[in-house]
């Protein structure tokens, strides 16, 4: 098992190749993957909380600017488009796909509830953790010597990034 060191950083910033790799590790040396759990909940709730506060500090700070207003606007048409339910949609997809703390930021600028913003995207991270979870378990069991399952994770993790730099390239 890595270090707690190494471990609780790597759960806060919560990159998805990091993740996939600490938790193949842990995973193929036989590590306490209970208190890895509980390590990557406890940093969830800290991104979570921390990226909240921020978001709603500044968006306090800036009540008045452009950027502050525009926002403002969307969410409530937003609201008003998808409803209670849609929200929570929205929430969870966000969860899933940004860092805890930027999705977080969101959410405190749109005007969302704590408790709401947190229980979301708190799923929507469980949801990512699963995936991750199930990324290190594959490829565990397909690359057994460790150092060529990072090489693995980290090629995998490159080829994603210029896949959809490309997509979004020819998108936006």
């Amino acid at each position: 098992m890595p270090p707690w060191p190494a471990i609780i950083p790597v759960f806060l910033l919560q990159e998805f190749a990091s993740v996939a790799a600490l938790l193949a590790f842990a995973y193929g040396h036989g590590g306490d993957l209970l208190a890895l759990h509980f390590a990557w909940v406890a940093a969830t709730f800290v991104d979570l909380f921390a990226g909240y506060l921020v978001g709603k500090w500044l968006g306090d700070r800036f009540r008045n600017a452009r950027l502050r207003q525009w926002l403002q606007r969307f969410a409530e048409k937003w609201q008003g488009r998808v409803g209670k339910s849609g929200q929570a949609l929205s929430l969870l997809f966000l969860g899933f796909l940004l860092y805890p703390y930027l999705a977080a930021f969101i959410a405190a600028w749109a005007g969302v509830s704590l408790n709401d913003a947190v229980f979301y995207l708190l799923l929507g991270n469980i949801a990512w953790y699963l995936f991750a979870w199930g990324a290190a378990i594959g490829l565990t069991a397909l690359v057994p010597n460790f150092e060529w399952l990072i090489v693995v994770i980290i090629s995998l993790a490159i080829a994603l990034s210029v896949v959809f730099e490309r997509i979004r390239r020819k998108v936006f």
